[in-house]
Order: structure tokens, then C-alpha cells, then sequence
């Protein structure tokens, strides 16, 4: 168990037979679905990563193996997991929406907690650990590493996350490969389909604002192989949300790779903006926002909303395109002030998730 010292949840099975068998494992689940790994083909001996247990926790195990007649042997055994490290959530302050878990085709998620339930806000980077949950809500891995800001797959299995560097790991803790940037990731990147990273950067000390650019770096090194500098290509002094300081005019806080047209889909929390440019030329192709005081050049890209019950998103995050269709798009939609010219309070703005379906031919 946890090899590597920072994943006290994960291991390694080394196991071998006298003949040539099937291998899987079962570990019990607390809530009546349990978790199988089974290994593909036949052996008499393997080394098998070991997941999904449960923390603070005596998790049974049970190792089974098949032989080509289909005859079979078990055997149980049995792990303690010791208490996550401080700074992690109370159990009972992870819930889940009971009626949606039934049916949910989704088994486990990855998150970094920064807000627990009935607290603010805390950019409080000890918190900012990943833990995996399973669809009833309870831990089942974890990393003891601190302030990620996003974590995501990479195609050999392994996971890519970003606080101070790149860092490519595996749910071992194992790390294979480090990044440091030449400007820093503050919210969002992405993998591109040439292996290169992409991510929402800034650097003051280029007009003095932050949050605004976006960065291309070689995977292997690090060095910068694009730049897009958003203070060209938006409008600076539009007026932002309420509140907000002129050097965070835009706050670029997430981005979204479409490998269609070699394009991104950003957002912009400060201009309550959705966005689409081209990765290269720099070129808007249209953006998403209430029209409120832009400029007659960019508001003549302003995409001109239908259907019933349209509303703008306002201090959004996490634009995503859907996996079946590039002109839908998701986009979490927190819901600050909820207009330009007639502001809600804090009390009366609401979040949701919206889907906005774009109509390429018009």
C-alpha cells in the first residue's frame, strides 16, 4: 500500500498461481455496488494495481482466479485505510442528489475541494487536494498533493495536473514527467491532439493586467510556442461586473479545445463572455453576451439569442462542447448580477447549467 507515500488509498498486488489463469479482484462496496477489476487474458503471474478502497476503513478484498475450464478459487483479504490528511472534507459534508445516483452512468469522479459545505470561499492551497468519489458520495482515492487547480487524463492512463508546475502522475502517486511554465496556469488547460499544452495564463508586466492570456507550450520543454494576448483581441475598458478591479477586466477562467476547426471556446467571468477564436490567426468567430457596452465592432460578432426563455450566463465557468455536436455548448453559469443595466443582489442571483446550440448557418 501507497508506495509512493502521498496515495494512502491505492497499491499493488503482486500475485502468482500454479497454472495458467484469469485474475480479478472485487472490492466490497459499503453501498451494495462493489468495484471489479478484472485482468484481460491468462497468466500464472501479474502485478495488478489496486483501487477504490474506502478510507479510515477495514476494506474487504477478495482475489479470484479462473482457469480455461472455468474452475475457480477465492480469497479474501482484508485492508485498514488510515484517515485522510488534514485540510480534506468531513464525509458527511460530501452529499449527493440520492434520486439522480440510480440511474447514473457515471461510477467515479475526480474533484479538488476548496469549498465544504455551510463555509466561504478558501483559496486555502492545503485544500486543495484531489479526491475521487464514487456516485454515492463516498471517497474512495486520493492524492495528498496540494493546490491543484485542474487535473485531467492523458491517453497513456496517467493524469496531468497543474498547481506550481505541469505534473504528469499516475492514482499510484507515481510522477513521471514535470513542466514548469514560463507564465503561471491560474484556472483551466487543455491536451491538444500534437501533444502541446494549452492554458489560461497571465503576465502582468504585459499591459499590466492579469488573467488575460493564454498560452501554447511544448509538452517535453515547456517553451512557449503561441501566444494569444486577449487585451488585443476584446475590449479592456468595457465595463466588467460589479465590483471588479480594471487589472482583472476579463478573467479568463476556462478554455475548451475544438478539434473541428482548430479553435477555442473560452470564457470570461468579469465580461460575462462566451467566446470562440481561432488559435492561430486570433480571429473571433462569435461570442455570447449580454450586448451591454461593447464597442460596435465586437458587437456586431454578438451571436442574436431565440427560443423561449433565453437568458445570457453571467460570471461564467467551465465551457464545454458536447461530445456529439460542436455547436452545442455547456457552460456553467454562476449567475452574478444577472445584467449590466438592472443588476440582481447577491440574495436574488441563481446558478445553472446551460446548454447553448449554435446555428452555423445563420
Amino acid at each position: 500500500m501507497n508506495k509512493s507515500g502521498i496515495a494512502p488509498l491505492a497499491g499493488n498486488i503482486t500475485w502468482k498461481s500454479d497454472q495458467i489463469v484469469n485474475f480479478k479482484y472485487t472490492v466490497k462496496g459499503q453501498d451494495g455496488l462493489n468495484f471489479i477489476h478484472r485482468k484481460d487474458g491468462f497468466s500464472d503471474n501479474g502485478i495488478e494495481n489496486l483501487f477504490a478502497l474506502y478510507p479510515d476503513y477495514t476494506n474487504e478484498i477478495k482475489f479470484t482466479i479462473t482457469n480455461s475450464l472455468g474452475y475457480s478459487r477465492d480469497s479474501i483479504i482484508y485492508i485498514s485505510t488510515p484517515k485522510l490528511s488534514i485540510g480534506m472534507p468531513d464525509q458527511s459534508n460530501i452529499i449527493v442528489n440520492a434520486p439522480t445516483t440510480i440511474n447514473a452512468k457515471t461510477n467515479f469522479l475526480l474533484l479538488y475541494i476548496v469549498k465544504t459545505l455551510n463555509s466561504a470561499f478558501i483559496n486555502d492551497p492545503t485544500t486543495q487536494k484531489p479526491i475521487i468519489i464514487d456516485k454515492f458520495g463516498k471517497i474512495r482515492g486520493f492524492l495528498d498533493i496540494s493546490g491543484v487547480l485542474e487535473m485531467k487524463p492523458l491517453p497513456n492512463g496517467h493524469f496531468l495536473y497543474t498547481s506550481t508546475n505541469f505534473n504528469e502522475i499516475d492514482l499510484l502517486g507515481n510522477v513521471y514527467h514535470t513542466i514548469t511554465p514560463p507564465n503561471a496556469c491560474h484556472h483551466d488547460f487543455e491536451i491538444l491532439p500534437n501533444g502541446n499544452i494549452i492554458y489560461t495564463g497571465e503576465d502582468q508586466s504585459i499591459n499590466q493586467t492579469m488573467q488575460d492570456k493564454i498560452y501554447e507550450i511544448d509538452y517535453k520543454n515547456g517553451t512557449i510556442v503561441n501566444t494569444i494576448n486577449l487585451n488585443n483581441v476584446f475590449d479592456p475598458t468595457r465595463e466588467t461586473l460589479p465590483t471588479i478591479t480594471k487589472i482583472d477586466w476579463l478573467h479568463n477562467n476556462s478554455l475548451c479545445y475544438d478539434k473541428t476547426d482548430n479553435t477555442l471556446l473560452l470564457t470570461a467571468r468579469n465580461q460575462s463572455l462566451i467566446a470562440k477564436i481561432d488559435m492561430y490567426s486570433k480571429k473571433l468567430s462569435w461570442m455570447i453576451s449580454d450586448s451591454s457596452y461593447w464597442n460596435s465592432s465586437l458587437k456586431s460578432i454578438l451571436l442574436q439569442p431565440t427560443g423561449a426563455n433565453f437568458e445570457y450566463a453571467y460570471g461564467e465557468h467551465s465551457v464545454r462542447t458536447s461530445p456529439n455536436d460542436h455547436n452545442k455548448i455547456i457552460v456553467f453559469d454562476n449567475g452574478n448580477a444577472r445584467s449590466y443595466t438592472q443588476p440582481l443582489t447577491l440574495a436574488q442571483s441563481y446558478s445553472r447549467l446551460v446548454e447553448y446550440t449554435i446555428d452555423p448557418t445563420t
